[in-house]
């Protein structure tokens, strides 16, 4: 069982620690989530068209961030995300330290590993049968495998006689606890989709979830990373029209803040209807998301 037990332990503590204690999410991990939905609802409310505010949004919407783009072609959902926190609140741009082990988690397979278990059980009650019998030195020609009716105190027993009886029973009870942890896990599992109002017939599986953080701190890094170089391109472009004439009025925080402003309108502009597609209402008998530390207007 020992192959089954280190990945399985490696996600049910990433349910545990990294998601469901301090209130399911950690802080600046939380509070990003909030800053992508109060954006969300500034931008799909905006206009006469503009739909009603949404309560949640499902986790693969954070996978479509970097989709949705303005009519430039070029600024991302993501992009203006990673400017409103790095100009309001830059605390948050290091968020991925919240959830280390979601790097980790995201490369286990559940169902497989379910699948590996349930194959282990099996396996190891024909091996318990085999040591059984060979332990109580009754098994004749004209028995079976099946055919044992010793009481569980009595088959422990018969069992701690021979070696091999012993591995069965070690076998036995660190099966029988990754078996426990496994329903653990599930009832966690199924509490953080409930958190994030997934409905009750949803397909996702607990690897899905841990790679769909993942890949958005991922995203989030690209994004920080490319702005940042724009910076610096954008600087090194104002030194060098420095030495060739007196700069113009604005300066290079005032030409930050209307990129900032400019993306807005380029988002708004545009309709950006599909922003956040699977972002839906669900004011209706679930629980909500509860998000601290909304970016202020």
């Amino acid at each position: 069982p020992t192959l089954a037990i280190d990945p399985f332990l490696v996600l049910r503590r990433s349910l545990d620690s990294e998601v469901l204690q301090r209130s399911i999410c950690l802080p600046r991990f939380r509070k990003v989530l909030g800053i992508v939905l109060s954006i969300g609802n500034r931008l799909n409310t905006a206009g006469p068209t503009g739909k009603p505010r949404a309560d949640a949004f499902t986790l693969d919407s954070l996978l479509m961030l970097n989709q949705a783009k303005s009519f430039d072609k070029k600024t991302t959902f993501l992009h203006y995300l990673v400017m409103v926190i790095r100009k309001n609140k830059s605390f948050l741009l290091n968020f991925k330290e919240d959830v280390p082990t979601a790097f980790k988690a995201e490369k286990i397979q559940w169902k497989q590993l379910v699948l590996e278990i349930e194959r282990l059980e099996k396996d190891l009650n024909e091996v318990r049968k085999i040591a059984l019998f060979t332990s109580s030195g009754t098994m004749d020609d004209s028995q079976t495998l099946q055919t044992s009716t010793v009481s569980l105190s009595d088959e422990v027993e018969i069992l701690r006689k021979t070696a091999i009886g012993r591995f069965t029973l070690d076998a036995c009870l660190r099966l029988g606890a990754v078996v426990s942890e496994i329903q653990k896990t599930k009832e966690h599992f199924d509490e953080l989709l409930r958190y994030f109002g997934e409905d009750d017939n949803t397909t996702i599986v607990p690897e899905d979830v841990f790679a769909i953080v993942a890949s958005f701190a991922r995203n989030f890094d690209v994004c920080l990373e490319q702005l940042i170089a724009h910076e610096k391109a954008k600087a090194k472009e104002v030194r060098a029209r420095s030495r060739v004439k007196p700069l113009a009025s604005s300066s290079f925080d005032s030409d930050h803040d209307r990129l900032v402003s400019l993306s807005t309108k380029r988002f708004q502009s545009d309709g950006m209807d599909g922003v956040l597609s699977e972002m839906k209402n669900k004011s209706q008998g679930i629980h909500r998301l509860s998000f601290s530390g909304h970016m202020s207007g």
